[in-house]
């Protein structure tokens, strides 16, 4: 018997039944001989269905046991691998620790076990983990199918954001430790999102935009929603900054000018409208929370900043400046409360 169970499960379970493997390579072959790529797509969803939490958990074993196997003896293993190998072979040299130890960590004796396997064992074991890998992949196709319906339709087509996803799920599925208490599903759903978000916001546009300039754009949104949320505005109104990336035109559109205008930008009588209104809210409040207001929603004539720059200028925290802000929201709100009983 094993030494592992997780590997005679594998070996004793997985080998006999002499599943068919589909390797990463054949899946994008398979990709680009179908016409109907969401059609094979599902059609594998559904004739491979998603595995119990137990079974994954222990094929997720075997894998990591026999890549770390192979990775020893190409001489090439895991860096945080490789420190311990060498203190376990140096102390098994001096004879203060026996050659088997309990657990997985005994590092050497998968060393002495992998030198010591003819090439017929290595090549099984390459076998073995081509297919326990490519039986992750298919297994899992279905929470890969559900995550690409959900991004619809956000500028790519259905075909290529599940092909996003399964690069995400191939990139979970080399990072995933079994020796963490939490679910396969769970650590590849964060992997696999992350894979068809990246995708649409780099391959999404027309014209691509670049990434750093889209995160700015999500992190300005973000914070307009708050500042939305914290004033108790009924219409929220899109952010600036983010305008420029949700609106698309069409060169086939007749009534489309060449001569583009900014048709969200505000006349300045609504401007000087709103600023007296905001100046009007903010009169009664003492010095100290109207500059602190001032500067984080840009009143007079100001540029709006974050809390670092406030509390850089009033000589005070980041979280002191939070503090005052909302406390300045407060007396506003209570203001209005008041005006509007009267």
């Amino acid at each position: 018997m094993s030494r592992f169970p997780c590997e005679f499960w594998a070996t004793g379970d997985l080998m006999s039944r002499k599943v068919h493997t589909y390797t990463t390579t054949h899946l994008v072959w398979c990709m680009m001989m179908f016409d109907d790529s969401v059609a094979w797509y599902s059609d594998m969803a559904a004739r491979h269905p998603a595995l119990p939490p137990e079974q994954q958990r222990r094929m997720l074993w075997s894998l990591m046991v026999n890549v770390v196997r192979l990775q020893c003896w190409q001489g090439q293993p895991w860096p945080e691998y490789m420190r311990r190998c060498r203190e376990t072979l140096a102390a098994c040299r001096a004879g203060s620790a026996p050659i088997w130890q309990t657990g997985q960590d005994n590092y050497a004796w998968w060393l002495q076990q992998t030198r010591a396997a003819g090439p017929a064992g290595l090549n099984r074991r390459r076998d073995l983990v081509r297919t326990l890998r490519d039986r992750l992949l298919l297994h899992n196709q279905r929470m890969v199918i559900r995550i690409a319906h959900r991004k619809l339709p956000r500028g790519l087509d259905y075909g290529d954001l599940v092909m996003e996803g399964n690069l995400g799920l191939i990139r979970a599925v080399d990072l995933f430790d079994p020796r963490k208490n939490y679910r396969f599903s769970t650590y590849a759903h964060f992997w696999i999102e992350q894979a068809v978000t990246l995708a649409i916001k780099q391959k999404g546009h027309t014209v691509r935009t670049p990434l750093s300039a889209l995160n700015k754009a999500w992190k300005e949104q973000k914070e307009h929603r708050e500042r939305e949320i914290e004033l108790n505005q009924d219409s929220p109104q899109s952010s600036p900054a983010w305008g420029g990336f949700s609106e698309t035109l069409s060169l086939d559109d007749p009534d489309v000018s060449l001569h583009l205008s900014d048709e969200q930008s505000t006349q300045p009588q609504a401007q000087l409208d709103a600023r007296r209104l905001v100046e009007q809210l903010t009169r009664n409040l003492p010095e100290r929370l109207h500059q602190v207001l001032a500067l984080r929603y840009g009143i007079e004539q100001r540029d709006a900043v974050g809390y670092r720059e406030i509390a850089d200028q009033l000589g005070i925290s980041r979280e002191r400046a939070r503090q005052l802000e909302q406390e300045a929201l407060r007396m506003v709100r209570k203001d209005q409360a008041t005006d509007r009983s009267a």
